[in-house]
């Protein structure tokens, strides 16, 4: 009889201990958006994880290759035909402000632009480049998303060190935001 009494004092307690962590708020999980529009903890960037953190980023362009080496995040983007000069901005700038902000470890992002061989230019030949350091990022700059691609492009320039090809005003020539470096 008292084996009985044990079991279900057992069973009430598991069901009472399950409906208590059902009850707790996921972790890590944003129901408002992306991590990169949303201040969360800061992560550790490593060869365990980068997948699972470049995964999540609300990126525009086909992401070619990523190399993780110490602090340094690389990025290479592929530039389909069609895509515009500001998704290009806006990768670069979500690109920055994810790895410099989010995370603990990456000092600097470079990341590379390169052509897609539908662009019939070159497979893989360079149109832009940046260099985005921590230092060179204001901390209140990167707190509150940019709300469209003019003013990422602006935030990129202003902050970052970028490289365009004289292929990139061949691709952009009809676009209004192929302005000099």
């Amino acid at each position: 009889m008292r084996w009985l009494l044990r079991f279900f004092l057992t069973a009430l307690f598991a069901c009472g201990l399950a409906v208590a962590l059902s009850l707790l708020p996921r972790q890590g999980v944003s129901g408002t958006g992306f991590s990169v529009f949303n201040h969360t903890e800061k992560i550790i960037a490593n060869n365990g994880n980068i997948v699972d953190f470049m995964q999540q980023l609300p990126l525009l362009l086909k992401i070619r290759k990523v190399d993780l080496s110490q602090s340094v995040l690389m990025v290479d983007l592929t530039v389909e035909k069609g895509d515009s000069a500001s998704a290009v901005f806006r990768d670069f700038y979500v690109l920055s402000v994810a790895g410099l902000r989010d995370t603990e470890n990456i000092d600097r992002v470079l990341v590379r632009a390169v052509a897609a061989p539908s662009m019939k230019v070159g497979a893989g030949a360079l149109l832009a480049a940046m260099d985005a350091r921590k230092s060179r990022l204001e901390a209140e700059a990167a707190v509150f998303p940019v709300k469209d691609a003019v003013s990422a492009e602006d935030f990129v320039r202003d902050r970052f060190d970028l490289t365009f090809t004289t292929l990139w005003k061949t691709v952009f020539q009809n676009s209004a935001n192929d302005r000099p470096a």
